[in-house]
């Protein structure tokens, strides 16, 4: 299968307060103690979302299954980095990025993605009821 990296870089307001709390020996990283707590307290609340991340094979959506989480602090900014596998060649699959209950606010733009020289398009998605993004591989 094929693999693709996400990583989510967290804004800099819920960072600091979140790096204070999950930091537990105040060493400015996430060592694997803090990792799998941070993944099993915090990442795991996005199962019953999809982790914001809907994955569509020709058109029919498929289930959002990370694997591989790394938590992270860069820059001052809590970074939550996986993988997920795919199954289908990248010209069958788009995904969409959006939070309909409004929790969570996103930004993603294509100079964000890093395709390791695949083409790719980023364009909003209007859902009516709320804002979100596809990514394409062309």
């Amino acid at each position: 299968p094929k693999s693709i990296h996400f990583k989510w870089k967290l804004d800099e307001m819920t960072s600091s307060i979140l790096i204070m709390e999950l930091d537990s020996n105040s060493d400015g990283k996430i060592d694997y103690k803090e990792n799998k707590f941070i993944e099993h307290e915090y990442f795991s609340m996005f199962i019953p979302y999809s982790y914001y991340t809907f994955i569509f094979v020709k058109g029919k959506r498929q289930k959002t299954r990370p694997k591989n989480f790394q938590a992270s602090i860069e820059n001052n900014r809590l970074c939550y980095a996986f993988d997920i596998d795919l199954e289908a060649d990248l010209k069958d699959v788009y995904f969409e990025f959006g939070d309909p209950d409004f929790f969570n606010a996103m930004i993603l733009k294509k100079e964000f993605v890093d395709a390791q020289g695949i083409n790719t398009k980023v364009t909003g998605v209007d859902k009516d009821f709320y804002y979100g993004y596809k990514l394409e591989f062309k």
